[in-house]
């Protein structure tokens, strides 16, 4: 191979197998997944190292499991001492970014639910705690401070946008941005602008000030930034908002 490979990581958040049209669901379209799937390869047996957010990520990441990395619940947070893919793809030359919902660390204003605030850890946890700026993610530390920001590189990550919460009501880099496209962003954001529908709390918001615009705009942008130098981007996007089958 005369050139080195590029690497996408797509991760679509409490996305089921089945819930894709590659898969057999003959409701669900999935036409830009399938054509991945139809030129590619697909598991038929690929299991996570657990179902739990945090620690899943966090595997991915690194390449190893909970109780090896630490991250064995939300809330724990990777520690910055762990050696992850985007640091080893930096490493060997590559430009590497991530566009969307890390979930690397903490996204909530409460602590993780063990240990508790102001108790030790376990006398023999298995690692010190590490340097590094923790906390990074969490929202409100966003919305308060308008020149908040991550310091890079991020667990091997250059360039990083982050979408930060869930569904309708992101935070991070991504609110910066719909605020930019529209003076009624506020308008746009949460639940107390949300319409029940069919059980699933949805802000209609136009195509432009999608969240799944924003993440695409961040996403090509980094590509073409990365493309001159062969680099790696990540994108890790959080998919639940709910989208109803046409036709």
């Amino acid at each position: 191979m005369s050139q080195k490979p590029n690497f996408i990581l797509f991760i679509t958040d409490q996305h089921r197998a089945d819930h894709l049209g590659c898969y057999g669901n003959p409701i669900v379209r999935t036409p830009h997944l399938d054509a991945l799937a139809a030129s590619g390869w697909a598991n038929d047996e690929f299991h996570v190292a657990t179902p739990i957010c945090m620690p899943n990520r966090a595997s991915l990441m690194t390449g190893r499991m909970p109780s090896r990395h630490g991250v064995r619940h939300n809330g724990i947070e990777l520690s910055l001492d762990e050696r992850t893919l985007p640091q080893a793809l930096l490493d060997a030359g590559y430009a590497t970014a991530h566009v969307g919902k890390s979930h690397l660390q903490n996204i909530e204003i409460k602590p993780a639910q063990f240990p508790k605030a102001g108790e030790p850890k376990l006398a023999h946890e298995a690692r010190r705690e590490s340097k590094g700026v923790h906390g990074q993610e969490i929202w409100k530390r966003w919305e308060d401070n308008p020149d908040c920001d991550v310091e890079t590189p991020f667990y091997g990550f250059e360039t990083v946008d982050l979408c930060i919460h869930h569904a309708d009501d992101e935070y991070g880099h991504w609110r910066r941005w719909i605020r930019k496209q529209t003076k009624d962003a506020d308008k746009l954001i949460g639940p107390a602008n949300a319409k029940a529908d069919e059980g699933c709390r949805q802000v209609d918001r136009p195509g432009q000030c999608h969240a799944d615009t924003g993440v695409r705009v961040k996403q090509v942008s980094a590509g073409l930034a990365h493309a001159r130098t062969r680099g790696v981007v990540s994108d890790l996007v959080d998919r639940r908002s709910c989208h109803r089958p046409s036709g």
